[in-house]
């Protein structure tokens, strides 16, 4: 084998597999303890993702990730901390759709304000309002980036509620155009967070594992 990588086991300390290849991926070995336990002909099975079932260490997933490419391996639904698609890790890339959003916020608040401000109590409201939800979004781009579930939370839900009163105002206003291109916009934006609730819930499962576990958050820090 021409290269080796070491992965620690989350469930056993001190334990580790030890993956094996040769150049291009070719003939990956798995070994524990000096004992093989699968050898791999056929590297693009690990595209998709490929499962192996053994006695000592039960189920064992093996995905390549997309960059950089590696192997990412998972035992029992529990990734292992050098994993380069690591949930802690995915969900910090996260971080800049959020202040995209809160950029956005404020550009269309900016408008709301300028369109309410004749009428000083509607100006009021509307500055009150766009400033909570501003703050919110600030709140999620800084933890999200940190890996904090709460903080997806806290930008989902503020931006669901934000897109449910944008959607009544596009039926309200018949179609205004303006109103339609802000819902397109935020519409993308809702696409792209439902897509990230899949990666949020397994760093939420990983969190309580390694709380439980008793090991290290620091994933969660760097």
């Amino acid at each position: 084998m021409e290269y080796q990588k070491k992965y620690a086991i989350p469930k056993l300390q001190n334990e580790f597999l030890l993956i094996g290849w040769d150049r291009g991926y070719k003939n990956i070995q798995l070994f524990y303890k000096d004992r093989l336990i699968e050898t791999i002909k056929n590297a693009s099975q690990l595209k998709k993702g490929l499962r192996i079932q053994d006695q000592e260490l039960h189920t064992i997933d093996l995905k390549f990730s997309e960059s950089p490419m590696a192997i990412d391996v998972i035992f029992d639904g529990i990734h292992c901390a050098s994993n380069v698609s690591h949930p802690f890790k995915e969900m910090k890339k996260f971080g800049p759709i959020f202040w995209i959003i809160a950029v956005f916020a404020i550009v269309f608040s900016a408008i709301e304000i300028g369109i309410t401000r004749r009428v000083p109590l509607a100006g009021t409201l509307t500055m009150l309002f766009d400033t909570i939800i501003v703050i919110a979004y600030i709140l999620s781009a800084i933890y999200v980036s940190k890996s904090k579930p709460w903080a997806f939370w806290l930008g989902f839900i503020t931006y669901s509620f934000v897109f449910l009163l944008t959607v009544l105002s596009v039926v309200v206003t018949l179609g205004s155009f303006l109103f339609i291109v802000n819902f397109v916009i935020r519409l993308t934006f809702l696409i792209f967070m439902i897509r990230m609730i899949k990666t949020v819930l397994n760093v939420s499962k990983h969190k309580n594992y390694m709380k439980n576990s008793g090991e290290g958050l620091d994933l969660l820090d760097n």
